[in-house]
């Protein structure tokens, strides 16, 4: 079920069964070398009486069958506020089973946004936040163009956490190139146990073509990690995480590994020493 204007859509695999509402086309940011997502399309908000609209028609069929909306496309956090709330409103009041509203967020936009407008969010019904950290090292973000340093992150996530919104924050393996694993984990572990996330999502770097950090590939500008390497950061990554958190494995990932944190670790951890040791199970028909 969607609210589109634009295809193709994405969204968390979590997010699969809620409603699909494109506020936005594109993302604001759709800098960073390593998406691909955005790169084709420009940025560009939906004129907000013609969503309001939108709502309202889909509320008078589904009004009963919608339980979370989760609002599209990227960045959405960056919008007016007064948009925002209108658009919270029309849709509490379209669907009465609503019980969650979540779109992607990033650092930089939180932080300018601020505490006070990010509670005026949460007190309308934004109950979720998925902001992609993508690594702890702050050479690897200025490299990949990520447009925020860790220290943005981690004031985000304070401003979300004092707004009483959750904070899901996804991490991508093999970000940092080849040679790199170790420090990498440690340095974003160390992010993580920093924000506190209630989930984080573990991702591991596909070099798709359309995504502008093939073409660093090419020119030998930037060297991909082997899969064991990436197995490798995944395991120091767990062993250094000390907050709870529910991890979440990716379908780019080379072995599945979830749990929850630390209640999990050891679990996880044997799963990763097996792969490490068996090759057989590593799964390399990976997806974006």
């Amino acid at each position: 079920m969607d609210l589109i204007v634009e295809a193709p859509v994405y969204r968390p695999p979590v997010e699969a069964s809620s409603l699909i509402v494109q506020a936005v086309l594109g993302c604001p940011w759709n800098k960073c070398l390593f998406c691909y997502l955005y790169k084709t399309r420009r940025f560009r908000v939906r004129g907000l009486d013609e969503l309001l609209e939108s709502i309202r028609l889909a509320g008078a069929f589904y009004s009963d069958f919608v339980y979370s909306v989760f609002l599209a496309d990227g960045n959405v956090i960056t919008l007016r506020n007064e948009y925002t709330k209108s658009l919270l409103k029309e849709l509490y009041k379209a669907f009465p089973k609503l019980g969650r509203v979540s779109c992607y967020g990033g650092a930089r936009f939180i932080v300018r946004k601020g505490l006070q407008k990010v509670e005026e969010l949460a007190e309308l019904g934004l109950k979720k936040v998925y902001m992609g950290l993508e690594s702890g090292d702050d050479e690897v973000l200025k490299f990949m163009n990520k447009g925020a340093t860790v220290q943005d992150m981690v004031e985000a996530s304070r401003i979300l956490h004092r707004a009483g919104v959750e904070l899901s924050l996804t991490v991508i393996l093999g970000l940092a190139g080849r040679g790199r694993a170790l420090r990498n984990a440690e340095l974003t572990a160390r992010a993580v146990n920093m924000m506190m996330p209630s989930e984080l999502r573990i991702h591991t770097l596909i070099l798709s073509p359309q995504a502008p950090l093939f073409n660093y590939y090419l020119k030998g500008l930037f060297q991909e990690a082997d899969w064991r390497e990436v197995l490798t950061e995944a395991k120091r990554l767990i062993e250094c995480i000390e907050v709870p958190v529910k991890v979440y494995s990716h379908a780019s990932n080379y072995v599945y590994v979830s749990g929850q944190l630390p209640r999990d670790r050891e679990r996880m951890l044997r799963t990763l020493d097996r792969a490490l040791e068996d090759p057989s199970i590593v799964n390399f028909d990976r997806c974006l």
